[in-house]
């Protein structure tokens, strides 16, 4: 039968940050989701949506970014990982590296919970022993 360990999560560096991601921590998975909804509802608040012109948008979202990465990851990662930078290009590439990471430790932890329900479900002992 094939074995999944559970591994510590990992440790990314961007920037001057290293940050741990660690999908099989529930305190994390639910900041995670936390931010992917900041995220995700930026073009729909109405701060974002009166903005006069592209440059203010830029602004916006870049400070909603860094404050999503100290609230995810802890006061002052987004300096850290930034710096001085006022491109949002540094910003949309660490967010990429964070949503890959997650996407594939999701999977790793989808996959433990579907090997643990087969080996524990109530089922186990019909199955072994079926001919």
């Amino acid at each position: 039968m094939a074995q999944l360990v559970a591994n510590e999560g990992a440790t990314l560096k961007i920037g001057n940050a290293e940050i741990k991601i660690d999908m099989f921590d529930v305190d994390f998975m639910a900041a995670y989701e936390n931010f992917c909804k900041a995220l995700a509802d930026l073009k729909n608040e109405d701060y974002y949506n009166d903005c006069k012109s592209d440059t203010e948008k830029l602004i916006v979202s870049m400070d909603l970014y860094d404050d999503e990465m100290d609230k995810l990851f802890g006061e002052g990662t987004a300096e850290a990982m930034f710096g001085e930078s006022h491109s949002l290009r540094p910003r949309i590439n660490a967010i990429q590296t964070i949503q890959d990471e997650c996407l594939k430790q999701k999977d790793e932890t989808d996959q433990f919970n579907q090997m643990a329900n087969e080996r524990y479900s109530p089922n186990r002992y019909q199955r072994r022993h079926a001919k």
